[in-house]
């Protein structure tokens, strides 16, 4: 149960207090290991809970070999004045499992966690089918699955309080569970997290950043310094971190192709279109006035080549749009002639 896990924890993290008062000044570090069996509800669910319980069981097994020979290897190394207890093993409950090791550095226990993880990536487990038989006399043929786990690695603060480092052990496998459903089969730790953590609200800055910039360029300089703009353009859009569908969030404003649209710019617009249409440029985006990409296009003559390609990247539901000034993209095609636009226009 989630008490008997915590519970579990809590008396492990007062083991870690106690067993760093012995530990002698030569250990540099006490590792925590929090250890979350992948998709074990979904094996209950398949073969059944009497099931799910004795793999649970193989898995315990194969953890505490493995911890037992990380213990030796650890007390191989370690100086005569140092006993601790430093290979330490818990069920918490469920399919939740925690490991206490010494350890020299968090590189040295993410190594462990490693082991740990091998440990039972490799390792094939029986699975006896529910039921005595197949109703003939014959009894079930056994069968092996495999599975995975996740480590979660935290280095003890002799400075924190036991909850929080109760807390601090448990974050880096919860963090691991909300990227994008990468848990299964990691091994991560609270200084990996961290420093994602940091890494991703700083590409968010900067993509915020280099979007503006390349947002401002256009809109407000671009019609007066094209071939500065086109430069820059090229070489922005190219940038990991620029959006090129950003919008000004105060008034609705222009993305980089509307911009580019609305200056003319046939040379940028071809290559924006080319380059960029399949994968990071949203035609479907509209001005806060209603325009979109496809009804520019039209109302500006650009090439016949854009506008279809632009066309066939537009929704259905946004080919036809009004803006506020009454032009609508149905009737701008049919005053410059484009046959084939309307025809597409009218079947959408």
């Amino acid at each position: 149960s989630e008490r008997a896990d915590a519970q579990s924890l809590l008396t492990l993290c007062h083991k870690i207090h106690k067993s760093y008062q012995s530990v002698s000044a030569e250990l540099e570090a006490i590792a925590c290991l929090v250890i979350d069996v992948d998709n074990f509800f979904q094996l209950n669910r398949q073969f059944g809970r009497a099931v799910g319980d004795n793999v649970l069981l193989q898995i315990a097994k194969t953890l505490y070999e493995t911890v037992k020979q990380i213990h030796r290897d650890i007390m191989e190394t370690a100086t005569a004045d140092n006993n601790m207890k430093c290979g330490e093993f818990y069920h918490g409950g469920n399919n939740r499992f925690y490991v206490l090791l010494s350890v020299p550095s968090e590189e040295k226990a993410m190594e462990y966690g490693k082991r740990l993880s091998d440990a039972i990536k490799w390792k094939s487990f029986a699975v006896q089918n529910s039921g005595d038989g197949d109703g003939n006399g014959n009894e079930l043929e056994s069968e092996n699955i495999k599975r995975t786990v996740c480590v979660s690695v935290y280095i003890y603060n002799p400075r924190l309080s036991v909850n929080a480092i109760k807390c601090n052990a448990h974050l880096p496998l919860l963090w691991a569970k909300r990227s994008n459903g990468r848990s299964k089969d990691r091994v991560v730790s609270y200084s990996m997290m961290k420093r994602e953590e940091s890494e991703q609200t700083s590409d968010a800055l900067q993509s915020e950043i280099w979007s503006k910039q390349l947002y401002d360029l256009m809109a407000v300089h671009g019609k007066y310094s094209y071939h500065l703009c086109r430069a820059m353009t090229k070489r922005l859009v190219s940038h990991k971190h620029a959006n090129l569908n950003w919008q000004n969030p105060k008034d609705g404003g222009n993305t980089l192709l509307l911009c580019c649209l609305e200056h003319r710019f046939g040379e940028l617009v071809y290559f924006l279109t080319h380059q960029y249409l399949n994968s990071k440029l949203d035609v479907n985006v509209a001005r806060a006035d209603g325009a979109n990409a496809l009804l520019l296009s039209i109302k500006y003559d650009f090439d016949k080549e854009i506008v279809e390609k632009i066309l066939q990247h537009t929704h259905v539901e946004n080919r036809v749009v009004t803006n506020t000034q009454n032009e609508n993209t149905l009737q701008l095609a049919q005053s410059k002639g484009l046959h084939s636009i309307v025809q597409a226009l009218q079947d959408a």
